[in-house]
């Protein structure tokens, strides 16, 4: 190196002493000098340091330490089933009931057709001209199976008979929740949720901190219900009944609000529409059950692309020489020759048609050496493919349904470039120089 970074704090450490010995000109000048030769060091401890010529005892990092994997989503043609109950193992979300069905139209947008989907669904609101911060993180429930507030509360009658009373109540300034199960007349609270409310609660687990215990049948009908915020987040928007596939399609099922609005439940299936625009961002579900943040974008091959929000990044391994799976079958794994890779379990169902089987091959190198990575997809048995940095690249599974990946290079994505650092240094360097030429000398 040039410089090591000890000398050169060791070189800063000297030029601040002797900045109060600024007696004449000489030591003026030799000071001067001596911070003129650190401002010209300095870039050269950040071109060490940001990329070392070869990993030593004493520091400094391989090529692998700033290169990952990155997983940006699916590609698809005419259809993509996110949901197909009568077609499991073609489905995104292989563990949901009821059907999602995402078709592109002749607009440019994607339609979700859903039937029978009893999961709360979220798309992003429309920003005004100049959104802020905040309002680009709201998110509005889009698929409501009973339209309307429930206001201060509701009721559940089955046959005629009350199965569960809720009610909203407030007292000294703060929110509680009464609730009677049965027809019993002594009523149970929660205290305090409020707070959680803000977003939405499993009728289940409010029932549990209650301290209801409910019968298996009951337990099957209301524990899958939600309580949602029409807008998440915003407590004075619409409280939602969100009912579960259980209580919606049983018979003789009646929801009535405190203002006597009431809906039937299992009269016929549901359908709906949403439309979504490009680049809208949607998930489904809260909580722990909540899925990744999606939006979908056109190709221009008409195909269309399913996209996260925040693609999954997994960082790459730094032997020498690395050969490694893509999977995202523990089967596959699990019978794999590799001794390491990428294992993405996004699927319940292990016959899911829509796995994908993958080698990777790399040599790792010194910070300075560009990367070259080696793809070959097993279930295509195509000839490997030879991928560099910030180039994007496919697996494909059974179904058609193709894997977006890019090995990204961190140095190129992160916003805050080398090249920052040495125009901070410049500038500081020019402040430097200033203040020692407003210190002056002494009489």
């Amino acid at each position: 190196m040039f410089i090591s970074l000890s000398t050169f704090a060791l070189l800063v450490v000297l030029m601040v002493i002797g900045l109060n010995y600024l007696k004449n000109w000489r030591n003026y000048l030799m000071i001067s000098g001596l911070f003129l030769f650190l401002a010209v060091a300095s870039f050269e401890v950040v071109k060490n340091y940001t990329f070392p010529a070869a990993r030593t005892a004493q520091g400094g990092f391989y090529n692998t330490a700033y290169h990952l994997i990155r997983h940006d989503g699916f590609e698809f043609s005419d259809s993509l089933n996110l949901v197909n109950e009568s077609s499991v193992l073609h489905s995104i979300w292989d563990d949901k009931k009821g059907n999602c069905l995402a078709r592109p139209d002749s607009n440019g947008k994607v339609v979700l057709a859903l039937e029978n989907f009893f999961e709360p669904l979220y798309r992003q609101l429309e920003t005004a001209a100049f959104p802020s911060l905040y309002s680009r993180k709201k998110y509005r429930l889009a698929n409501s199976i009973f339209d309307g507030d429930i206001g201060q509360g509701f009721e559940i009658y089955r046959k005629g008979e009350r199965l569960l009373a809720f009610a909203v109540l407030e007292q000294n300034d703060s929110l509680f929740y009464q609730i009677h199960l049965g027809q019993r007349e002594r009523p149970s609270y929660c205290r305090g949720l409020h707070r959680t409310l803000k977003k939405g609660y499993p009728l289940g687990e409010l029932l549990d901190l209650a301290g209801l215990t409910l019968q298996k049948s009951d337990r099957d009908l209301l524990g899958s219900c939600f309580l949602l915020r029409e807008t998440v987040g915003d407590v004075s928007s619409a409280l939602h009944f969100f009912p579960s596939a259980n209580l919606y399609l049983a018979e003789g099922i009646k929801v009535q609000t405190a203002s006597g609005r009431h809906w039937l439940s299992g009269q016929q299936p549901v359908r709906q529409k949403i439309t979504l625009n490009k680049d809208d961002r949607f998930y489904c579900n809260i909580g722990q059950q909540k899925s990744p943040v999606y939006y979908f974008a056109n190709t221009t091959d008409n195909r269309t692309q399913l996209r996260y929000n925040f693609p999954v990044k997994y960082y790459l391994k730094d032997d020498k020489e690395n050969h490694l799976f893509i999977c995202s079958s523990y089967g596959q794994v699990t019978r794999n020759a590799q001794s390491g890779g990428f294992y993405y379990p996004l699927f319940k169902e292990e016959e899911n048609a829509n796995h994908i089987n993958g080698a990777l091959q790399y040599k790792r190198g010194s910070a300075r050496e560009a990367m070259a990575f080696r793809i070959r997809d097993l279930h295509t048995g195509a000839q490997p493919r030879l991928v560099c940095t910030g180039e994007a690249f496919q697996l494909h599974s059974s179904s058609g349904l193709a894997w977006l990946f890019e090995m990204e290079n961190l140095r190129d994505s992160n916003q805050i470039k080398v090249a920052y650092l040495y125009g901070f240094m410049l500038f500081y360097c020019l402040m430097v120089l200033l203040s020692i030429r407003m210190i002056g000398l002494p009489n």
